[in-house]
């Protein structure tokens, strides 16, 4: 049988999207405590389970407000090209993909 843990959680007054800087940080290392705990301290592969758990509407905006876009340049997909010995067609079928599963959240842009 496990042990059991008790954890204080504050109830918050005000939502994070209205909150300071500074209770978003306070809020933001009680939470990373809570999730070292039941994670039994691999936080990265909690977060990882708790980023799958969204839809993928949520994780393109979660990444779109945090400010994580995707560029992927010109030259790189030349280099990509040439490494791979891709043929023309089939990198446009790749960009194709890429461009119908990621882009429509405005994540990826190939320049």
């Amino acid at each position: 049988m496990q042990p059991i843990t008790l954890v204080q959680v504050a109830n918050c007054r005000v939502r994070s999207s209205d909150a300071s800087k500074w209770t978003l940080k306070c809020r933001t290392e009680g939470i990373s405590r809570v999730r070292s705990i039941t994670s039994g301290g691999d936080t990265n592969a909690q977060m990882v389970a708790e980023y799958k758990s969204l839809s993928k509407e949520e994780r393109a905006k979660v990444l779109q407000e945090a400010g994580l876009p995707i560029t992927i340049p010109t030259d790189h997909s030349l280099a990509l090209k040439a490494n791979l010995s891709i043929p023309w067609n089939k990198l446009r079928v790749i960009r194709r993909y890429i461009y119908f599963t990621l882009d429509k959240a405005h994540l990826v842009r190939m320049t």
